[in-house]
């Protein structure tokens, strides 16, 4: 997959938010355009994250492939528009010039056996315990320079809900997480495609 394809799909996806915020609905004829252009690639994972001057205000995605990309990009940033965490917090339209839209094409999870098999400051992961699961982007380890062993039990502890060293536990999985991003709008700070980041 072309960078400049990601990068189309961020800008896309960049302006299907900008629409939604001030409540307009998007010309169906780009998305027909990168439809096209996806034809045929696999369905991957996918995440939207939102960002206003830098702080999180929306991440919504799919770890599993569950559409084409172009449609699982649209619903993601639709969702994540509206991410509960951020009901107080939504993206208003005086908050635009500083938005950052976000999208992280997600790899298949490798299934690994501990942190030790995770590369620092690249891979993000998916932690599983009794049904429950939780994620942390490729990013997450890279902005807050948590090292491998730490994002494990952090996403045990914060995200699955059970004490942080559970990670040994028999019937616990992680999964090494990889992928790549784009970013558009005009908050973005080093928008673009990136590889080798995650």
């Amino acid at each position: 997959m072309a960078g400049k394809d990601l990068e189309r799909l961020a800008s896309y996806v960049d302006a299907l938010v900008r629409a939604e915020v001030h409540g307009h609905v998007l010309s169906r004829e780009g998305f027909r355009d990168l439809s096209a252009e996806w034809e045929g690639e696999p369905s991957r994972g996918l995440f939207v994250t939102l960002r206003v001057g830098g702080e999180l205000r929306g991440c919504i995605g799919s770890i599993e492939a569950s559409d084409e990309v172009p449609a699982l990009a649209a619903r993601m940033a639709r969702e994540a528009l509206r991410d509960p965490r951020f009901l107080d917090r939504r993206v208003r339209p005086a908050e635009l010039d500083r938005l950052t839209t976000e999208i992280t094409l997600l790899d298949p999870p490798e299934e690994v056996e501990g942190p030790e098999d995770l590369e620092p400051g690249r891979d993000g992961v998916v932690c599983e315990f009794r049904g429950r699961r939780g994620v942390y982007l490729p990013q997450v380890a890279e902005e807050t320079g948590w090292s491998p062993r730490v994002l494990v039990e952090r996403c045990f502890q914060e995200k699955v809900g059970v004490p942080p060293g559970s990670w040994r536990l028999s019937g616990a999985r992680i999964y090494r997480l990889r992928g790549r991003k784009a970013s558009a709008g005009g908050g973005s700070r080093g928008a673009g495609d990136e590889r080798g980041q995650e």
